[in-house]
């Protein structure tokens, strides 16, 4: 009986061990059409237009923009932000 036992746990052992032996590489968790963080750098020129708007609307209109803006991007984990480059006067 103990023998048996001791083959059981030495042929689970060895079916654990070989199973872990595989290297599984790097794991690009990324979505698709992704770009380099270095494009981002440097001044940006940033011009937020209304592309869509209900019917009813009456603060908007499709086609209406801000003023042009002169941006720099800030690449965090979850998020991109914009940040004047200069002072709001």
């Amino acid at each position: 009986m103990r023998k048996h036992m001791s083959i059981v746990v030495l042929a689970a052992l060895t079916v654990l061990s070989a199973s872990c032996a595989q290297e599984v590489g790097d794991i690009d968790r990324t979505q698709p059409n992704r770009v380099r963080k270095s494009v981002f750098e440097g001044d940006w020129y940033l011009a937020r237009t209304v592309i869509d708007a209900p019917y009813t609307t009456d603060f908007t209109f499709i086609g209406e923009q801000a003023e042009l803006e002169r941006v720099r991007w800030e690449v965090q984990k979850d998020v991109l932000l914009a940040y004047r480059v200069y002072d709001r006067v």
